[in-house]
């Protein structure tokens, strides 16, 4: 049987006092800057748009961010996601469309092989990913004092890539599970538009607020109202939020429950492979 290296972390993050603030502080940060994204949202929308922009992100960091031979051509990048089981070929071809039409993603010629094509991050992904990066980790600093994780990204330019090329690299090739460890989660994540509208659904539940409507969600990440109903749905099959009759939301503790415990497994990932805090949260667990 495989031992999951992340199990025993992320039970300790779990049951750290501040975590449940370290999650609001997460999510609260994940929507401002999706809101920011505007069309860009939709060309990472969903899980498997998320990662396929960090696996493009990673092959360029290991291929020292050149479009040389290890660049991220499309036969690269799909080995990825089939290994990680992300998405096929078509989906990706679609991702990658949308990142180029959001300014995200750019189709250059190889310097290595004037016949191959390779997707190199913009600028514009790079910046996103420090924030990204800023707004994940930063909720370590409700767990971990006297640190300032969440400007790691901006005070160190080597931190970003490292953590990519640490965590990312390990994620893909160890098959570790992240929300995968929870189906319900990722069936949920997996839908376009899921990642934003469940973040949404869980500021709203952590912050003790009506939660927000099919419309006013669809509205704030360039998604349709019938999406976020579909969305909606999904989460109440599972037992995750509670609907009324009418079709309004009511409440969504067990999404939040859920949704705690699959940011403590990312967290964990990020703990073991890149900040080498593992001891810290095992303390914590026991």
């Amino acid at each position: 049987m495989q031992v999951d290296p992340l199990r025993n972390i992320a039970e300790g993050i779990c049951r750290h006092p501040d975590y449940e603030r370290a999650v609001l502080y997460y999510v609260e940060r994940k929507l401002v800057q999706r809101r920011a994204l505007g069309f860009g949202n939709q060309a990472m929308s969903s899980l498997p748009a998320s990662h396929v922009m960090v696996f493009l992100l990673l092959l360029y960091y290991e291929g020292a961010g050149s479009a040389g031979a290890g660049g991220a051509t499309s036969t690269r990048l799909l080995a990825i996601c089939e290994a990680r089981r992300t998405c096929g070929s078509r989906a990706l071809r679609t991702i990658l469309a949308l990142g180029q039409m959001a300014g995200l993603v750019r189709r250059v010629r190889s310097s290595y092989d004037k016949r191959v094509h390779v997707y190199e991050p913009t600028r514009k992904l790079i910046d996103e990913s420090l924030h990204i990066v800023a707004q994940t980790i930063g909720a370590l600093d409700y767990l971990v004092r006297e640190r300032n994780f969440a400007g790691l990204p901006y005070t160190d330019r080597d931190f970003v890539p490292n953590l990519i090329k640490t965590s990312i690299r390990a994620y893909v090739d160890t098959g570790i599970p992240i929300v995968e460890y929870y189906p319900q989660m990722h069936e949920l994540l997996v839908l376009k538009g899921g990642t934003s509208s469940a973040a949404a659904l869980v500021r709203a539940q952590l912050a003790g607020e009506k939660p927000p409507s099919t419309y006013q969600i669809g509205q704030q990440f360039r998604i349709s109202a019938t999406q976020v109903r579909n969305i909606i749905e999904c989460a109440q099959s599972h037992g995750l939020v509670t609907v009324s009759p009418q079709g309004q939301l009511i409440e969504a503790g067990e999404l939040v429950a859920l949704y705690k415990k699959y940011f403590a497994r990312e967290l964990a990932l990020y703990v073991k492979f890149t900040l080498g805090l593992e001891d810290y949260f095992l303390a914590v667990q026991q």
